[in-house]
């Protein structure tokens, strides 16, 4: 079992990287689809959320969702991406999903549901901690500290 284990472990920072690649994408086409619609409908939701400077802070989260998505499925500049994402959607979690709206867990219903949120949350808060994994732009620059294989330390070659 122990053997098990190990193999599977060795396969983490694949598997990191590999997540991390879908989640950028995926926040990459929410921020351009928000672009593609036309700003106006989200800035619209954002006044009824009784958000501040709703114009501009529609372009700011679209930009975010879009550059902030691409960037992270590249694995260029994760960890400061990923505390923006952090910040970004336990904003959403809490101002707008339980303190505005009256969520519901899954989706299905009328009401907006929070699983999404909580599983960008929490990937965002993986690679803030974690950082992007060796498949990254990051580890071929050198921005990250030497990656674990096996309990050691070793350089990611560039």
């Amino acid at each position: 079992m122990r053997h098990l284990i190990a193999r599977l472990s060795s396969g983490t920072g694949v598997a990191t990287s590999a997540l991390r690649v879908v989640v950028g994408v995926l926040l990459a086409w929410h921020g351009y689809r928000k672009f593609a619609d036309g700003l106006d409908g989200f800035e619209g939701f954002l006044a009824f959320l009784e958000l501040p400077a709703p114009a501009s802070l529609a372009v700011i989260v679209a930009l975010l969702e879009m550059v902030g998505g691409v960037l992270m499925a590249l694995g260029l500049f994760t960890r400061p991406v990923s505390l923006l994402f952090v910040i970004h959607f336990g904003l959403i979690f809490v101002w707008v999903k339980l303190i505005k709206l009256d969520p519901v867990f899954l989706i299905g219903g009328e009401q907006p549901a929070v699983e999404l949120d909580l599983l960008y949350l929490s990937s965002a808060a993986l690679f803030l901690v974690a950082g992007p994994g060796p498949l990254s732009v990051d580890a071929r620059l050198g921005l990250e500290p030497a990656v674990e294989e096996h309990g050691e330390r070793v350089a990611v070659s560039a």
